[in-house]
């Protein structure tokens, strides 16, 4: 039955949803993701025992899922009484250079976020009243308000309280409905939680100890009345400031100072919990101390894939769809396996490819179910977004070339570029940019084997076979490894029993 016009939303609903479940891939957005994440197998002890709290390492590709992990962490906390400070927020606006990221600077910023969260979980008693501190109390919060959200506006902590998936909806209420448009964060708190209005006194300033340290040590201590297990810190974003960009070493240099410290992240006070991206590992290798402070690696296997997208499907269907193929209109293709075979294992780009989709489909304006022609245009828009993105148009140009999923580098130097010299330097550059690897050595006749060399990022695949259909590509190319579960396309006749590809995330036998 043809459509005509049909918007995306009402498109989406005729397919049996409540809403687009495609619509957002950042975990921070989504309002449903407890219905639908997938732990990872470490998940349990990455939680851990808040009355022994430890610190820990998650390393991850981007879109691999670690705000994922901190935001269930978070709503754990709010459930099992555990103190959860989120820094994902690094307030850089009087950050001069990353070199003056130092302790005292994230500890400032710890202090910050630290209070924020304490009167938020004050604002969520029903029996709060400003009597509950003691003189001495009532006096060293109303320094740290003055000290550290003094130079905090509404609009900053309204930001921090609007982005919160994990915030109960009676504390973003209360910030919701006791926030003016303007002015600054500590008059209010002040007010609100019956603390000193006016500013202390010089004695009182000079009785109070300055280290920010024993700042966050004291105001830890006042969250035992919360009656909370522990505190766990959430460090997360590290690379998206606008000090940090795009850059792995930068990105390091903002936390270093927080990662080398053992003896503040093995503190039996509270934990830290590092979610990094995976492109720090070099970096952060250099001062890790795994003997100290334990390390996961996030990977996804292909069924927790497909058991992420099922459950997806499912949270936002309230139960009707349970399977990719129920809204396709062949249901003898294996849609995961086409979908996840380009997204070299990310979740974020299995949603994505789905979004792509979706649009598409909606282009076509067809058919009520999704065809596989949307499908195919799809995962080539994705691809060549993420190609792009990722290897820029020059690189790209020069795989074209090749017209193949692997290579050996006699074929370059003699067939392509008739220069062994032209050959050397763009494998090297190829290599450095992750978009192709090593996975065996062919016989030569000539001489000695030729390295053969695989594009091993999927995202490249229709981009080099822009004639061919994905699902073509799938069928005839795609080899999953037994091991690890990743997907790779490669020709199998180019191999033996003699030359078995290696995979190149595990180097585990291919075929």
């Amino acid at each position: 039955m043809a459509q005509t016009n049909m918007k995306k939303e009402d498109y989406i609903k005729s397919l049996g949803f409540e809403e687009d479940p495609f619509r957002y891939f950042n975990a921070d957005q989504e309002d449903r993701l407890d219905k639908y994440f997938v732990s990872p197998p470490y998940f349990e002890s990455l939680w851990g025992d808040p009355k022994k709290p430890e610190s820990h390492v998650i390393l991850a590709p981007r879109g691999g899922g670690k705000s994922a992990q901190r935001r269930m962490i978070e709503e754990r906390g709010w459930k099992e009484d555990v103190f959860i400070i989120t820094y994902d927020q690094f307030f850089t606006t009087n950050l001069k250079s990353l070199e003056d990221a130092d302790l005292s600077y994230h500890l400032r910023n710890l202090n910050k976020l630290a209070l924020i969260t304490y009167f938020s979980h004050l604002a969520n008693w029903d029996y709060f009243s400003g009597g509950i501190f003691s003189a001495d109390e009532k006096r060293f919060l109303t320094k740290m308000v003055d000290i550290y959200l003094g130079d905090v506006d509404m609009m900053t902590i309204k930001e921090v309280v609007h982005s919160s998936q994990t915030l109960p909806s009676k504390i973003k209420k209360w910030w919701n409905d006791n926030l003016p448009l303007v002015g600054v964060l500590s008059a209010v708190i002040k007010m609100k939680f019956g603390l000193d209005i006016g500013k202390p006194s010089k004695f009182e300033q000079l009785t109070i100890n300055e280290d920010p340290l024993t700042h966050f040590r004291t105001i830890l201590a006042l969250t035992k009345r919360l009656n909370t297990e522990s505190c766990y810190i959430l460090i997360d974003k590290v690379d998206e400031t606008e000090l940090t960009g795009n850059d792995p070493s930068k990105s390091y240099e903002m936390i270093k100072a927080l990662i080398k410290d053992l003896n503040f992240i093995n503190s039996k006070d509270f934990s830290i919990k590092f979610f990094l991206w995976d492109a720090l590992e070099n970096h952060y290798a250099q001062d890790a101390r795994q003997d100290r402070v334990q390390e996961f690696r996030l990977e996804w296997k292909y069924d927790e894939l497909c058991n992420m997208i099922d459950r997806r499907l499912t949270a936002y269907s309230d139960g009707r769809i349970t399977a990719l193929n129920q809204i396709f209109e062949i249901d003898s293709i294996d849609i995961n396996r086409i979908i996840i075979s380009f997204s070299n294992n990310s979740p974020r780009n299995v949603i994505r490819i789905l979004q792509d989709t979706m649009d598409e489909q909606v282009r076509l304006n067809t058919s009520k179910k999704v065809q596989l022609a949307s499908l195919d245009l799809g995962i080539k828009k994705f691809c060549r977004e993420q190609a792009k993105i990722h290897f820029g148009l020059e690189i790209i140009g020069q795989l074209k070339r090749i017209s193949n999923v692997g290579f050996t580098t006699n074929y370059l130097s003699n067939d392509l570029y008739k220069s062994a010299n032209t050959a050397r330097r763009r494998i090297q550059i190829w290599e450095e940019k992750n978009a192709i690897k090593q996975v065996c050595s062919v016989p030569n006749k000539t001489g000695r084997p030729s390295p053969y060399y695989l594009i091993v990022d999927s995202s490249l695949i229709p981009v080099v076979m822009e004639s061919s259909a994905v699902k073509d590509l799938v069928s005839q190319m795609a080899v999953q490894c037994a091991y690890c579960g990743r997907t790779y396309f490669l020709q199998i006749e180019h191999f033996d029993q003699e030359t078995i590809p290696l995979c190149p995330n595990c180097d585990s036998h291919l075929l």
